[in-house]
């Protein structure tokens, strides 16, 4: 068996990515509030690309799924209703401290979870008014690299890597793994069961002049987000994803520093 296949077979194997600590620590505070506050639990996950897709993957299952994707968190939480909600991100908290074992350092999820946050406020301010489009935009942002983490799990492979341009990320997974972060995702986003839109935009967002405009507004906001840039507007939207990120991290009480 190639490394290739092996890198592939694990990876559709994961039932879950693996989650922050301070993420884990809210979640369990909420799940044990008296009454459970669907507000609270939908504001606690959105940011967290592991719980987001584990609940997008369960609403477009076969027992839940009408026909219609759900690409949205909230219509995902709204299809499977409360009790069904929490237990999946029981299980999911479960499956996360499984993961843990595996001798994933924290700064690596740190890493992986500082960088999709910033994707997604980036691809959602890159992405217009229409507020459907710009949740669309948010969850493909955090998202899209779902296919680092068994590259983490497996080699603890460098996300912030500056030896590497953004053109230069995929040429070096392929030459190093026989694969890179892009198909490694998509096959979890195909074993998974989410929507076309996402499986697309994970398998492209690195590729120039492919893909559906999400994945264009995904790979449009990694280069905002990694490179260096004079354009007056690009810094000042970079800033507020900055801004935005940072927030989200004092709400979990995450010091990025």
């Amino acid at each position: 068996m190639t490394s290739r296949e092996e890198i592939l077979n694990y990876a559709k194997s994961l039932a879950c990515l693996p989650i922050m600590d301070a993420v884990t620590q809210r979640l369990s505070e909420i799940l044990n509030e008296k009454r459970l506050s669907f507000s609270h639990l939908f504001e606690c996950v959105r940011y967290d690309p592991g719980l987001s897709s584990k609940l997008i993957a369960n609403a477009n299952s076969v027992w839940y799924n009408r026909g219609v994707p759900v690409v949205t968190l909230k219509r995902a939480m709204t299809v499977l209703g409360l009790e069904e909600v929490k237990s999946v991100l029981l299980c999911t908290l479960f499956y996360n401290g499984v993961l843990k074992k595996l001798g994933l350092k924290k700064q690596e999820v740190f890493q992986l979870w500082e960088h999709s946050l910033l994707a997604a406020f980036a691809a959602s301010a890159l992405s217009g008014e229409e507020r459907k489009d710009m949740e669309k935009a948010f969850t493909a942002g955090l998202l899209h690299d779902i296919g680092k983490a068994p590259l983490q799990l497996l080699y603890h492979y460098e996300i912030v890597d500056d030896r590497f341009g953004w053109d230069e990320i995929c040429v070096n997974e392929r030459d190093r793994f026989g694969t890179d972060h892009q198909e490694i995702g998509f096959y979890m986003a195909l074993e998974w069961k989410l929507p076309e839109e996402y499986r697309q935009t994970i398998r492209l967002h690195h590729e120039t002049g492919d893909g559906s405009r999400l994945a264009g507004l995904v790979r449009e906001a990694n280069i905002l987000v990694r490179g260096k840039t004079e354009d007056l507007a690009a810094l000042a939207l970079k800033k507020v994803a900055e801004e935005k990120m940072r927030r989200i991290m004092s709400l979990f009480a995450v010091d990025p520093d």
